[in-house]
């Protein structure tokens, strides 16, 4: 079996992984993330917008599961979820 080829610079069709955090509306805050520690290689300078990712991608969630989302409600029971009993944060 032979790896996946690599994405040219020309394929503009996003991941399953960039579709997902643009469906939350924080792709602007990922992409900073990930310039942060690209720049730094130090996850601790960029914990202030890892942070305020995680706000962003946590209010998104809860809107899901606010409208009756069936998977986001199931993910958000799953252990070790952002949005679970265990794993809040807030």
């Amino acid at each position: 079996m032979q790896p996946a080829p690599l994405p040219t610079p020309e394929d503009d069709t996003p991941d399953e992984y960039d579709a997902r955090i643009a469906r939350t509306g924080c792709s602007e805050l990922n992409d900073q993330v990930l310039i942060c520690y690209a720049d730094h290689r130090d996850w601790r300078v960029c914990a202030p917008l890892v942070k305020a990712f995680r706000d962003c991608y946590e209010r998104h969630e809860r809107a899901r599961i606010a409208e009756g989302d069936p998977l986001a409600i199931a993910t958000a029971q799953e252990p070790g979820s952002l949005l679970s009993t265990s794993g809040a944060s807030s």
